[in-house]
């Protein structure tokens, strides 16, 4: 009967881990680009969401007060058209 709960909680942890291991995976972020080779945003403490920031028709979308660009005060380095340019959105 131990070695049976032994091999359980054995089978139970590597379950565990590839869950774990599973959860931190990062999708390919449509509109990323190749800077980091991978076109996924999760290489800095700042860039870890994959955010829709154009409309269906590839304008900048309003979210409440203003677009993106407007809510976070970099209107300045808006790079709507690299989006756009990756096949992003």
């Amino acid at each position: 009967l131990a070695m049976a709960c032994m091999k359980c909680a054995g089978i139970n942890f590597v379950a565990f881990v590839l869950q774990l291991a599973l959860a931190g995976q990062v999708e390919v972020c449509p509109g990323e680009g190749p800077r980091y080779g991978d076109h996924k945003c999760n290489h800095d403490g700042t860039h870890r969401v994959c955010a829709k920031l154009l409309d269906s028709s590839g304008k900048p979308m309003i979210w409440g007060q203003g677009d993106f660009w407007e809510i976070t005060s970099q209107k300045r380095f808006q790079w709507d058209s690299t989006i756009r340019a990756n096949g992003g959105d």
